[in-house]
């Protein structure tokens, strides 16, 4: 093995052993995840995203559509795995019907959304199901879900005599990232049914 070839290995290797130190219990599943966003990333993106969001989109202007939701989500909140974070609902000026939470709680409904919901069940289902990505902590997740992926494909490309900079077509299939996204969203419904 070259000495250049031998300085690739270290790098993946060492990082692997750090994997442990990088665990936490997921609080909405009970269990061992890797995990290598901290509570206070996931505010500081949060904030960060919540206001480019907001003056993008712009939030509507009705206070009793507003009160509304966030009365909903407020009573579903209480009931979250996660009790560190500040939920925050919102509706959104948009006519698409769309709803996405935030890492730090953050949640936003469209007025479209809410437009085509047949009931206050529904409507508090899409706020349980996105607060359960919240509580799942599925931003972080798939944060080190991407990082360790990248990790393991380095260290496949190094084990197999590739070079790290040019690594092969077969390395990494979008479709196991796509399954992983599935899977997040069938967790944040069972989690959101639970609320």
């Amino acid at each position: 093995m070259s000495r250049n070839r031998r300085s690739y290995a270290v790098l993946p290797l060492a990082a692997l052993l750090l994997v442990p130190a990088c665990t936490s219990v997921n609080p909405a599943t009970g269990r061992r995840e890797i995990v290598l966003m901290s509570p206070e990333d996931e505010r500081r993106i949060d904030e960060k995203a919540a206001e480019q969001i907001e003056g993008q989109l712009g939030l509507v202007a009705d206070p009793a559509l507003t009160e509304y939701v966030a009365t909903i989500g407020g009573a579903l909140a209480q009931h979250s795995p996660r009790r560190d974070v500040e939920y925050h609902f919102q509706v959104l000026e948009s006519e698409e019907p769309n709803a996405f939470a935030l890492p730090g709680g953050h949640i936003y409904v469209s007025r479209g959304l809410l437009t085509v919901s047949n009931s206050e069940a529904e409507v508090a289902n899409v706020l349980g199901h996105e607060i359960g990505h919240v509580a799942a902590r599925h931003a972080a997740r798939q944060q080190a879900h991407v990082q360790t992926l990248g990790l393991a494909t380095l260290l496949s490309e190094l084990m197999s005599g590739g070079r790290p900079d040019q690594p092969s077509s077969e390395s990494v299939s979008g479709h196991f990232v796509a399954r992983y996204a599935r899977n997040q969203e069938r967790e944040a419904d069972r989690i959101g049914q639970d609320i």
